[in-house]
């Protein structure tokens, strides 16, 4: 009661002063949220692009070069011309350095990248062992090794998928809290 007595005391000149005080006080709180919220949306949106964008584009072009390589192989068994020979190492090295280029990816499951990586060798291997036997398809050897082939490539194919999965996850995640933010902001200046 007190402070309302004294605030009727006040010339018009301080109310007005006060009222714009209490405005810019407003107007400060107002802006520091919002600043706060935009970096909390900025690191969100870095992680999206530096990390799970990489890890689904990187990903794709793994799954890409590994159905190519085992078909430059097949060709290579029916063919054996050494432009084709070098299509198949071609892909190859392009295979290990997406690979590479996984390790590079910001906060990364080192240990998934590690696993992937001996698939693919184990994988490479194999593939590069069935082409002396793949030329005689009614071979045992040849179907042993189609067989091989087909059970490494599909773990390999999926544990690269379970890292894309991952990345969409994430990614998809992170955009339901950006918004949030964005959402939180927005209420936030509409309430003061």
């Amino acid at each position: 009661m007190k402070i309302l007595q004294h605030f009727f005391r006040f010339t018009t000149g301080e109310k007005i002063l006060i009222g714009y005080l209490l405005l810019a006080i407003i107007g400060i709180t107002t802006s520091f949220y919002n600043l706060i919220s935009l970096k909390g949306l900025h690191n969100k949106n870095s992680i999206i692009i530096n990390r799970d964008i990489q890890n689904i584009e990187i990903s794709d072009k793994i799954l890409e070069a590994l159905i190519s390589q085992e078909l430059y192989a097949r060709r290579y068994v029916i063919i054996r011309t050494p432009e084709t020979f070098a299509l198949l190492m071609r892909r190859n090295d392009e295979i290990f350095q997406l690979i590479d280029n996984l390790k590079k990816v910001p906060d990364q499951d080192d240990e998934a990248i590690k696993k992937n990586a001996e698939l693919y060798i184990k994988y490479d291997n194999i593939l590069k062992d069935s082409i002396k036997f793949l030329s005689n398809p009614a071979s045992s050897q040849a179907k042993k090794y189609e067989a091989l082939i087909g059970n490494t490539r599909d773990e390999l194919m999926s544990a690269i998928k379970s890292i894309k999965l991952s990345a969409i996850t994430d990614q998809n995640n992170r955009t339901k809290r950006a918004n949030d933010i964005v959402k939180s902001a927005f209420r936030f200046t509409i309430i003061l």
